[in-house]
């Protein structure tokens, strides 16, 4: 299936030619340029014209346009696969799950610049599909903080012994945000709690009491809108207060913070969502 469709992109990228007969603009053609082009089903050469004229600084290349080529060398599906698998994970696990799959040997420092360029993005795609009011009744938000080991560069020292109160790993602090809309859901008590007493032969044991929980027909969050920073509590509360101000400009809906008993959590909490 990859050399099947491997031939056929080369095929589409041969009729599509090298975008010198279909370019209208004044700058006089230059000569064409090989690019490399790594597609999921492996490298593609793609002749490109290129005009340029001295004094403009840089040219242009017109089926840069016209195909969507990525500023790198891999393509837009690589780049998302590579993120999908990289986050979960350390890059040189994500590097052999894709080597495994597409046959495709990518260094974990690509991967690493693909990640980071993809989170560059983050704000302006936030930006651009702008969360619009939600119709559920409760707006929740959800505000956690987790330790984050943080990767030095360079080669680290061994070290014999740690210091009295040197902790092994240098962590940063990253705030967590979630924000969503659910219906009510009333329930009866024991809608909510079940208890179950008994072993396996059904015979009666009074010390086991175990509590379940009916989940069945609980409501499920709606366009649940997550996310995670470094740069602190302020900046992360910053985000979810926008947030909300698009959710439920009026103030209509009934909101609720979830949250563990962190003070400062909840400090901000009565400063940016009143």
């Amino acid at each position: 299936m990859l050399k099947l469709g491997h031939d056929l992109l080369e095929l589409h990228l041969a009729k599509r030619g090298t975008g010198k007969e279909d370019y209208h603009g004044e700058i006089p053609y230059h000569s064409d340029k090989d690019w490399n082009y790594i597609s999921i089903f492996g490298d593609v050469n793609i002749d490109r014209a290129y005009f340029w004229e001295e004094g403009l600084g840089k040219g242009d290349y017109p089926l840069n346009g016209d195909l969507n080529l990525p500023e790198r060398h891999h393509s837009y599906v690589f780049q998302k696969w590579s993120e999908m698998i990289a986050v979960d994970g350390a890059f040189d696990k994500a590097r052999e799950v894709l080597y495994e799959i597409l046959g495709i040997n990518v260094w974990s420092k690509q991967m690493e610049e693909i990640n980071r360029e993809a989170g560059e993005n983050v704000d302006d795609f936030y930006k651009a599909n702008p969360t619009q009011e939600q119709k559920e009744p409760i707006l929740v938000v959800e505000v956690d903080c987790k330790g984050v080991v943080i990767k030095k560069e360079g080669k680290a020292e061994n070290k014999v012994r740690l210091k009295k109160g040197e902790k092994p790993n240098k962590k940063k602090m990253a705030t967590v945000t979630a924000v969503f809309g659910t219906e009510r859901n009333v329930r009866k008590v024991e809608d909510i709690v079940k208890e179950e007493a008994g072993n396996e032969e059904g015979e009666k044991d009074n010390s086991l009491h175990l509590i379940k929980l009916e989940t069945k027909d609980e409501p499920r969050p709606q366009n649940k809108y997550v996310r995670a920073t470094l740069k602190g509590k302020d900046v992360a509360f910053e985000r979810v207060a926008e947030e909300v101000e698009q959710r439920d400009p009026d103030k209509s809906r009934e909101r609720v913070a979830l949250m563990d008993g962190e003070s400062a959590l909840e400090k901000k909490t009565v400063k940016y969502l009143p």
